[in-house]
């Protein structure tokens, strides 16, 4: 997968991985954000991390600003989470990624940039002292 692949790529290879943790460590057990922190880390210039933070931001921000989605987005439970997650991200991490690089020329990973940005939105202390 390289950092040109697009959506589809990414969803095949989390179904793959997941797939995989789910029997290593039972259906019983919500592992999407496991399985994009370690997809990550085999792909970390084009995977996003599934967060609560990152998740709680973009319900909020993908309200704001006009995507063109597939369909309606719930954020469902399960395995199904990453999908509609992954569809926002990509259309919201294209609107910023010229700003990210051109602040952040010089930074490995430009797609943290953007998760950590969704993180400090999502958390639920945002702008409590």
């Amino acid at each position: 997968m390289g950092p040109d692949c697009g959506g589809a790529a990414i969803r095949r290879e989390f179904k793959k991985l997941h797939d995989r943790c789910s029997l290593a460590l039972g259906r019983e057990r919500d592992l999407t954000s496991l399985t994009s922190k370690a997809l990550w880390v085999c792909y970390p210039d084009v995977v996003p991390i599934y967060d609560g933070y990152a998740v709680r931001a973009l319900q909020v921000i993908s309200r704001l600003v006009p995507l063109n989605l597939t369909e309606q987005r719930q954020w469902p439970d399960g395995l199904e989470k990453y999908a509609p997650y992954l569809e926002i991200w990509i259309q919201l991490y294209a609107k910023a990624a010229p700003v990210i690089s051109e602040a952040a020329a010089d930074y490995l990973h430009r797609v943290r940039i953007f998760d950590k940005m969704l993180w400090l939105i999502g958390k639920r202390t945002y702008g409590v002292a």
